[in-house]
């Protein structure tokens, strides 16, 4: 009688847990989900950026941080497909970026705080 009770307890929580394990995340729908792969494996394109803009960081520590670059996710394992860009430290409010671009012979170096775009051809910075 005891193994009945275990093996349909076992059922239900079984039955009960089966969707939601379905699912890679419990707080973000299919659709959003597919939207954040397809931006991760899509590539940019180096030659024509005209700007870049920081739409969110997540910042754990300085070693475990995801930002949203240029609608990309970037983190740290993962490569800038940005040609010249590196990214030089992440901060919880911001992030210090390195440009090499193709329109200045030294390096320029910039601070993007969330919803913050930076004009390449213009080097500056605007809030959205």
């Amino acid at each position: 009688m005891k193994n009945k009770a275990y093996l349909c307890t076992a059922n239900i929580l079984f039955l009960w847990l089966s969707p939601l394990l379905a699912y890679p995340s419990l707080l973000l729908t299919e659709n959003e989900i597919k939207l954040i792969r397809q931006n991760h494996l899509s590539q940019s394109n180096a030659n024509n950026i005209q700007h870049l803009f920081l739409s969110g960081i997540i910042y754990v520590d300085a070693s475990h941080w995801i930002l949203w670059l240029n609608n990309k996710t970037v983190h740290p394992n993962s490569l800038l497909q940005i040609k010249g860009l590196h990214i030089k430290k992440v901060m919880p409010h911001k992030v210090e970026f390195m440009w090499n671009s193709l329109h200045s012979t030294q390096p320029i170096t910039f601070t993007l705080r969330p919803n913050q775009l930076y004009l390449v051809k213009e080097n500056r910075i605007i809030s959205k």
